[in-house]
């Protein structure tokens, strides 16, 4: 049923007394894949978890610097001098991220994106969401652009740049619309982006039963440790996945144990979760696969 679209003037009316709680200072944002509503009523670590498996959330992205980069409004001036706005203006921040060039190999896989909804996260853990208008929470609906790197060339500190401007029709929800909320089981400050791995493996021999594999961040030597559930690895052989029926772990080296290998067959190991490739372990993510090694 549609009904004909009436001012309603106790809309327009502000309630602007009462105590109000100020929000607290930016120090990061979160990017949630467009499409997917939250119900606050029910978003639990487990549902946090299972977003960011099927790569629909990346966790917060802690940048070094921020600047406002508004869109002011377009406005038109009568002769009699009164002003009225014909566009509205729209939200835009420029981030810094002072992490290096692996850090920006991955950064500019966001360029020119408009499939995700910006989401800020406060000092105190909590985030600010859109609220559509049957409670459920989103992000604002945005454009990313990745900036020109910088070298650092003085004392300034320079590097990748995130450039974030919210849509036209997030806009209503930005000044209007929008809501901090905080969790009781994890913090929004916590709860990190995905990590790729490194996965080096070892020599792989016909008729061998385990696989030895040095595992690092993929953006440097940094060891990986605890992930020793074997639910959350497949091996590929042949590119056909298989389980693997036991991981050991000692300071970043893994050994795999599995069925046995066959000369000639193309070997790789892999992060993989009910279908995601995603590896929760409590706030930190990890996602990677080794490269197709023939096996002797």
């Amino acid at each position: 049923m549609l009904k004909v679209q009436n001012c309603n003037i106790s809309e327009l009316i502000p309630r602007l007394g009462g105590m109000f709680c100020g929000e607290k200072l930016l120090v990061g944002f979160l990017l949630k894949l467009r499409g997917t509503l939250i119900d606050p009523a029910t978003f639990t670590k487990t549902a946090l978890d299972q977003l960011i498996r099927e790569d629909k959330l990346i966790g917060m992205l802690e940048f070094y610097n921020v600047e406002n980069n508004d869109q002011e409004p377009d406005t038109q001036t009568s002769v009699r001098k009164e002003v009225i706005e014909t566009i509205p203006g729209t939200k835009g921040y420029n981030f810094t991220f002072n992490k290096g060039n692996c850090f920006q190999n991955e950064l500019q896989k966001l360029h020119g994106s408009d499939s995700y909804e910006f989401i800020p996260v406060f000092d105190d853990g909590s985030a600010l969401f859109a609220q559509t208008k049957d409670g459920k929470l989103k992000g604002f609906d945005c454009r990313l652009f990745v900036g020109i790197k910088q070298l650092q060339t003085s004392a300034d500190v320079a590097g990748s740049i995130l450039r974030v401007y919210i849509t036209p029709n997030a806009m209503s929800y930005w000044q209007g619309a929008s809501g901090t909320f905080e969790s009781d089981e994890f913090s929004f400050k916590e709860i990190t982006p995905v990590a790729g791995l490194r996965i080096e493996l070892g020599a792989l021999a016909a008729a061998q039963t385990t696989t030895t594999a040095k595992i690092t961040n993929l953006c440097s030597d940094t060891i990986v440790s605890g992930l020793t559930t074997p639910a959350n690895w497949k091996m590929s052989r042949n590119g056909a996945l298989e389980a693997v029926t036991a991981v050991a772990e000692s300071n970043g080296n893994y050994t795999f144990t599995h069925a046995a290998l066959v000369a000639g067959q193309e070997i790789s190991f892999q992060t993989m979760v009910s279908g995601y490739p995603v590896y929760v372990l409590d706030t930190s993510y990890f996602a990677g696969k080794s490269i197709e090694t023939e096996v002797a």
